[in-house]
């Protein structure tokens, strides 16, 4: 359904970026909704980028996600 990796980024900060090939948009709703949890005062991961694009490679809808590491916030 959707691959997750945690990206360690120079400096020692890490991400985690999630790819969705999906031929519905994926992730724009989840980023949505981290936004509103947020903003109720629920603790949740700060989403740092949210990008959907038709993939030249395999023709499908792609979304991407990258989000703050919860882990280690670097």
């Amino acid at each position: 359904m959707n691959e997750t990796y945690r990206v360690e980024l120079s400096g020692g900060r890490a991400v985690i970026a999630r790819i969705a090939r999906q031929e519905t948009p994926w992730f724009t709703d989840e980023a949505q909704l981290m936004v509103r949890a947020r903003d109720a005062g629920i603790p949740v991961p700060e989403v740092l980028a949210t990008v959907v694009a038709r993939s030249p490679m395999w023709g499908a809808l792609v979304g991407f996600v990258l989000r703050q590491d919860v882990l280690r916030h670097g």
